[in-house]
């Protein structure tokens, strides 16, 4: 999400009615979700209503970060060696070595109870996984 768009969003100065916005900024308010919203009707409060009206006015929250993007999922494997570890643009990384990369969002693995459709593994957990037969994948943020 444009990050620049969000900060405009937030400014209650700049904000107009809802359907005199641009399509870019609807979506914007869209994207963020009611719940990060504030709705103009009279006063500032948070909006209840499950639609947008085209005559009130909106602001994000001035609290509101949106959620961070990813890269790729990066698969978790054994090297020629035995070891644990990832293939990344700078050469073999250990599995021990990729926490401290910058960036390193967490070790998952795709789990279709889960509400997101993957469940996060501590490091000591990704072994045991990849032994049962299942993909791990170490993600990080762009």
């Amino acid at each position: 999400m444009n990050n620049e768009l969000i900060k405009r969003l937030k400014d209650k100065n700049y904000v107009r009615a809802f359907g005199l916005m641009l399509l870019e900024e609807q979506e914007c308010f869209r994207k963020v979700g009611k719940e990060n919203c504030l709705h103009f009707d009279c006063s500032w409060i948070v909006p209840t209503a499950t639609h947008w009206f085209p005559a009130s006015t909106y602001a994000i929250k001035p609290d509101y970060q949106p959620e961070p993007e990813y890269r790729d999922w990066v698969i978790i494997y054994h090297s020629v060696s035995g070891f644990l570890g990832c293939s990344m643009s700078r050469g073999w990384m250990n599995l021990h070595e990729l926490p401290s990369l910058p960036n390193f969002e967490g070790f998952y693995m795709p789990d279709p109870v889960v509400k997101d459709g993957h469940e996060y593994l501590f490091i000591g957990t990704v072994a045991r996984n990849i032994a049962k037969g299942k993909t791990v994948y170490a993600r990080f943020r762009k």
